[in-house]
């Protein structure tokens, strides 16, 4: 992390006075603790504050290429919009983008800072790439899909790129489901 991470995000909330404030991030490899190379910076697809209304007819489209909707770093935003929101502990993969689109639904506004100050470390022993499919619990990706779709169902935005890109996504945890998930599970 920078120096200046945290009073970045500070001064894009003063500033903007968003309810929600998300920056770029480092993705970093061959990490120490004074040495490290960028592999890539994550752009932002947006520069300034934004409406959620305005965000959502390319939500899914933004989240699928660059995850940034989902990614718990790089954000600020208020404990009382904390508190009304949890982490769903039973769920060990996308939990972060389930406890976001809890903050989406009822958020206002979202300002796009466009400094990359967080380091994001790539291949570190929670990372999903390292993950065997067998230990993917492909269900509860499922419920958290179909908990997307709702989100875009109730704003309205549940067509068009959006709609193709769940209807896909949901199909596809459907079937993984059903061929990596014990029927007692399911």
């Amino acid at each position: 992390v920078s120096e200046i991470y945290l009073q970045n995000l500070i001064n894009a909330e003063e500033r903007s006075k968003a309810d929600l404030v998300i920056a770029g991030i480092q993705k970093v490899t061959d990490h120490n603790y004074y040495d490290y190379s960028v592999s890539k910076t994550l752009e932002l697809p947006y520069k300034g504050l934004y409406s959620i209304q305005e965000l959502l007819s390319e939500f899914a489209d933004v989240q699928k290429k660059t995850g940034i909707y989902g990614y718990c770093v790089a954000k600020l935003f208020s404990r009382k919009l904390a508190e009304k929101c949890s982490f769903d502990e039973s769920v060990k993969l996308a939990e972060d983008f389930d406890f976001y689109l809890q903050i989406y639904k009822i958020i206002q506004t979202i300002y796009f800072l466009p400094k990359a100050d967080y380091y994001y470390m790539q291949g570190a022993e929670n990372s999903t790439a390292l993950v065997n499919d067998w230990d993917i619990d492909y269900f509860s990706q499922l419920l958290i899909n179909i908990r997307y779709r709702n989100f875009l169902v109730e704003k309205q935005s549940y067509s068009g790129k959006n709609k193709a890109i769940l209807d896909e996504t949901i199909c596809n945890y459907f079937y993984f489901s059903l061929y990596y998930c014990k029927i007692s599970d399911l």
